[in-house]
């Protein structure tokens, strides 16, 4: 089954980014037959219960019709990564998430909510990111600011 690796990066200063455990990834697919994108972003978790695939001994955590050519997909989270990444490893582009597809494919992310920004004296703070947005913090333990931003992330096919 194909596998999709999301690799995350961003901009972080005096912080960790981390994805909260019960969140969820969210991402646009592409049918493989025609090629035709989902108008709208998919959200899926590791919490997400599974369901059954049509015609299948199989399950998956999300099953979407292509609305061109009315292609079944079915998508299933295999790793969803929760430890905090540093300035370094995001710099770098850190794997995320893993995803095993079938009849589509991740073509887009969207960063949403579900984020820990930490910082060492202990502090953390719950995270949104929309498409220009960006964190910041005060971490009165050090006494300096936190910001989180530019979180961006690219499907690469393993």
């Amino acid at each position: 089954m194909p596998s999709f690796t999301l690799y995350l990066t961003a901009t972080v200063t005096d912080c960790t980014l981390a994805k909260a455990h019960n969140s969820a990834v969210r991402f646009k697919l592409s049918c493989i037959s025609c090629r035709e994108a989902a108008p709208n972003f998919s959200v899926v978790s590791l919490l997400d219960e599974r369901v059954a695939v049509p015609g299948s001994r199989g399950d998956c955590h999300l099953l979407q019709r292509c609305a061109a050519c009315r292609e079944q997909g079915t998508v299933t989270v295999t790793r969803l990564r929760v430890e905090p990444l540093g300035a370094a490893a995001l710099e770098a582009g850190a794997p995320l998430c893993t995803l095993e597809c079938r009849g589509c494919e991740p073509v887009g992310f969207q960063a949403g909510d579900g984020w820990v920004v930490a910082v060492e004296s202990g502090a953390s703070w719950e995270a949104s990111f929309d498409e220009e947005d960006s964190f910041t913090e005060f971490d009165e333990g050090a006494g300096v600011p936190v910001t989180a931003e530019n979180v961006r992330g690219e499907w690469r096919k393993d």
